[in-house]
């Protein structure tokens, strides 16, 4: 088993491709006795889910379920995981809240549905934002060596998702020239046509058409639907 975690934590390094960073996150889970990896990204403590990545065999029901009753609110995983670092088993939120009769029904819908235990790996970036990777299964082993595996297989696999994913955002990005760049940057600062063709010795109308060509290649119709974009792609700043 440790061979399998050391080969998983250096084909995180290198796995080009969403699908195959999850066959291999299942491959491996899977000999700890988990049937289903699950990666929740929350946010900020202040906000509700916002992203859920569930690897192996969900149960559709148990997802509508969660959803249509916001146990996102009570489910004392999800609150343990805003305060903690160090991972927990679903036992211990069990044992933690105690006769809170909300947070027992998360769990006890949860069991229901086949989910009898749960590791959970919380994941802080230290910028407000953080992810939970669960692990669940009936037959889930939790020994403490197992318990470290699982760790460490939660904390590369978000490592590793996340660098995909900021792959595919720069492949996303839209490819604009150095000179549009530079008029959105004063279209952003709030300048008008007349104002940015003084400012770079270029008329009017050719600040118009190096706007215009800009929302054609980013893929919006309006000037403020362009900002908004090249501000979340980093293309511009306030």
């Amino acid at each position: 088993m440790m061979h399998g975690l050391s080969q998983f934590i250096s084909d995180c390094r290198t796995v080009s491709s969403g699908a195959e960073l999850d066959d291999l996150f299942r491959n491996l889970y899977r000999t700890f006795g988990a049937e289903t990896g699950a990666l929740s990204c929350i946010g900020s403590p202040s906000k509700l889910l916002n992203f859920s990545k569930v690897v192996g065999s969900s149960n559709p029901e148990f997802v509508r379920t969660y959803i249509e009753n916001n146990f996102i609110l009570y489910d004392p995983a999800a609150k343990r995981s805003i305060k903690s670092l160090a991972p927990f088993s679903w036992d211990e939120c069990r044992i933690e809240v105690g006769e809170d009769k909300r947070a027992l029904n998360v769990l006890n819908v949860a069991d229901e549905f086949g989910y009898k235990n749960g590791f959970v790996v919380p994941i802080h970036s230290g910028l407000g934002n953080f992810s939970v990777v669960t692990f669940t299964g009936s037959d889930l082993d939790l020994t403490p060596a197992t318990r470290g595996s699982l760790h460490l297989i939660g904390i590369y696999y978000h490592l590793a998702l996340e660098r995909l994913m900021l792959i595919e955002a720069a492949q996303a990005r839209p490819d604009l020239t150095p000179r549009q760049i530079e008029v959105l940057r004063w279209v952003s600062a709030g300048k008008t046509d007349w104002e940015i063709g003084r400012i770079l010795s270029i008329s009017e109308a050719t600040v118009n058409r190096h706007v215009e060509r800009a929302k054609e290649r980013i893929g919006v119709r309006t000037r403020a639907q362009a900002i908004v974009e090249c501000l979340v792609n980093g293309i511009v700043t306030l």
